[in-house]
Order: C-alpha cells, then structure tokens, then sequence
C-alpha cells in the first residue's frame, strides 16, 4: 500500500503544476488582450486626431489655392487694363500730334492772313 500512495503524490504534484501552468497562461491572455484593448482605443484616437488634422490641412490647402487662383486673376487684370491703358494712351498721342499739326497749320494760315492784312494796309 505504501507504494501506491507515492504514486497518487505524485500524481496530484503533476496535476497541481499543470494547473498553475494554465492559470498562468490564462493570466497573461488576459493581460495581453486588456493591453491591446486600451492600445486600439488609444489608435483609435490618434487616427480620429490625424484625420482631423488632415481634413484641416486639407481645408488650408483649398483655400491658399483658391487665394492664388484669386491673385492669378487679378494680376490677369492688372496686365489687361495696363495693356489697355498703354493702348489709349498711343491712341491720345496720335490724337495729340494730329491737333497739333492743325494748330501749326491754322498757325501758319493766321500768319499768312495777318501779312497779307498788313499789306493791305
């Protein structure tokens, strides 16, 4: 009898490990799974953060876009109204050298009227 009691000590000995081997590894599913719970939530809100920030930077580049679509737009003006400013100012000139062609000549013709009035005299 005596040498089945050792068998049966040893017996629960083995069966006591194996239980604090599955215990322990148990404990450290639950560990790992709670860490990575708290991990996703945390991406989760980093992601949500990033994509706030990319949505705004997304909106500043939209709007600088559309400020240089702006600029573009008016610096296309400026150069038109100063092309046509440089056209209607050529045409003033023009204008200006024809009168004063016509007041030389009106000039000359008054010069011409007053001697012939002085010899007359």
């Amino acid at each position: 009898m005596n040498h089945r009691r050792r068998n049966q000590g040893v017996g629960l000995a083995l069966l006591d490990v194996m239980a604090c081997g599955l215990g322990a590894v148990l404990l450290l599913f639950l560990i790992i799974k709670h860490n990575t719970g708290t991990q996703a939530k945390e991406v989760e809100v980093n992601t949500s953060n990033y994509v706030a920030a990319l949505e705004n930077l997304q909106a500043q580049k939209n709007d600088y876009l559309s400020e240089i679509d702006l600029q573009a737009k008016m610096q296309e003006i400026h150069l038109d109204s100063k092309a046509q400013l440089q056209k209607d100012r050529i045409s003033k000139q023009k204008e200006m050298k024809k009168l004063q062609q016509q007041i030389d000549q009106e000039t000359k013709k008054n010069t011409s009227l007053e001697k012939q009035l002085a010899a007359l005299d």
